[in-house]
């Protein structure tokens, strides 16, 4: 633990009793206090529980989780920041999915899906579809937890969302559906998986 005079504290006795001198270190003494104070916190910015917002913020996006909105809320980045490292190494993937809407509906969500591996030309016909179907997004708006999933999905992939019984997505005022496939999904299809 440091104590106020630090710096002042290390100078020879004889240094230390000129006042001149010794007000001309407590300059250098409270600029390198303050530098100080910053290296003694440096271990708290990788904390998401503790770290500053904007920090926070920054380390979301740093480690790629694009579609985690800056406008959300310091719980939402704190959350994603702190799964990162278990999360975004399977983003694209129904894992990832599964784990980043565990995360913002608190476990509730339920994913139907049609991918699957098969062997070459044996594949099913048709475009790829997910459905999620989540009782809450304990974390986020509708809006904004309709956008989080449709950037976690493959550009390619059709999604229909249904939040609390209630389809969101495709948004059913929309022309066409309005799904990014351009209609809604009927359900699961045959050999589609469900979690």
């Amino acid at each position: 633990m440091r104590t106020d005079d630090w710096l002042l504290n290390q100078l020879p006795a004889a240094m230390a009793a000129d006042d001149f001198f010794s007000r001309f270190v407590r300059i250098f003494q409270a600029q390198g206090s303050t530098l100080l104070i910053h290296a003694d916190n440096v271990q708290n910015l990788a904390d998401p529980a503790v770290a500053p917002p904007e920090f926070v913020r920054w380390m979301t996006d740093w480690l790629g989780a694009t579609g985690v909105d800056p406008s959300y809320s310091d719980e939402v980045h704190r959350a994603v920041l702190r799964s990162a490292s278990a999360t975004l190494q399977w983003r694209g993937t129904r894992r990832g999915l599964v784990e980043l809407l565990d995360l913002v509906t608190g476990g509730t969500a339920r994913l139907t899906e049609s991918g699957g591996v098969w062997p070459l030309d044996e594949g099913p016909d048709g475009e790829p579809w997910v459905r999620v179907e989540a009782d809450s997004a304990t974390l986020l708006a509708e809006a904004d937890f309709v956008a989080l999933v449709l950037d976690a999905l493959p550009a390619h992939v059709t999604a229909e969302i249904v939040l609390a019984g209630r389809v969101v997505w495709p948004r059913p005022d929309a022309p066409g559906g309005g799904g990014p496939g351009g209609a809604a999904l009927g359900g699961p299809a045959p050999g589609g998986t469900e979690r």
